[in-house]
Parts: C-alpha cells; structure tokens; sequence
C-alpha cells in the first residue's frame, strides 16, 4: 500500500474548520461589498481557494447568490485566475498577467498559504475581495495588501467597506 504525498493531494491541505472559515469573512465582505452603489445589480460569485504552488482548485464555493446564468462562467474565471497565478511565482496579483482581450482578468492574489481567486464583480472589487479576506483570515499582512492594491490602482476603500 502506497503512501498519499501532500503535494500529490493539494486537497488535503484544507480542512473543513479552514474552509468554513473562508467562506464565512467571504460572504460577510461580499455581503458588505454589495451594499455599494458600484455593485448594484451584482449579486455574488465563487470564490476559488487553490493550492499555491500548482494553481489546483482546493474549493471553488458560491459566496452569495449569483445569476445562474453567469454563475458557470464566475466559476471558470475564478480558478483561472488561480490557475495563471500559480504559473507566475513571482507575483502576487493577477493583475500583474491580466488580458482583457483574452479573457484574463484580475482578481486573484496570493497569500502567504494559498492563492485566492474571485470572480462575479467587476475585477477591482474581485481583488478587493480576496485582499480582504486574506487580512482576515491572516494570511496576508496590511503592507503586502496595500502594495498589491497600489500595484493595481485599487481602491483602498474598497477593501475597508469589506472589512469590520
């Protein structure tokens, strides 16, 4: 019988307490992202948590109540995000590789664990998204997040709607 390696298994690499975590802060900074008037209309997405060094998908969950008509192409795009982000060690954005003509958006970033991916607003909302969560969950430091939303010409704002 052979032994199950962690990085053949990204998926063990969270557990359901960790899971549940990320889903909470994200529905709440979700929920207090919609209240602004740039989000009228907008109603959720999904949020992608992949393993950071391979991009692979750990979960990829519902945050909100997103219009079954986008809700697949939400899906796709936020482990895309992940997916390319991965590809590129050095950055910590996916703004830094962001192609609108080819359909490559921001909206993912790394944390010091995972990457983070979001997809169902406007991508500087998606990324504040996922820079809000990560300060919350602790996996990001203030510096690095206001570095990331600078490098983007992110609202910072955005990030402190989102956050208690």
């Amino acid at each position: 019988m052979s032994t199950v390696k962690k990085e053949e298994w990204p998926m063990l690499q969270l557990s359901t307490l960790t899971a549940r975590n990320f889903i909470g802060i994200a529905n709440r900074c979700a929920g207090m992202a919609m209240m602004s008037e740039e989000l009228i209309g907008r109603f959720g997405g999904y949020l992608c948590i992949a393993d950071m060094d391979t991009g692979i998908p750990l979960l990829t969950v519902v945050i909100g109540n997103p219009t079954s008509e986008k809700g697949t192409k939400y899906k796709q795009l936020a482990e895309e995000k992940c997916a390319r982000l991965a590809k590129h060690r050095g950055h910590v954005s996916s703004w830094q590789t962001r192609d609108v003509d080819s359909n490559q958006f921001g909206g993912a970033v790394r944390t010091s664990r995972r990457i983070l991916g979001f997809s169902g607003f406007p991508e500087h909302w998606d990324e504040a998204l996922c820079v809000a969560v990560a300060v919350e969950v602790g996996e990001m430091s203030d510096k690095l997040a206001t570095e990331i939303l600078w490098a983007s010409q992110n609202d910072v704002r955005r990030v402190m709607k989102m956050r208690k």
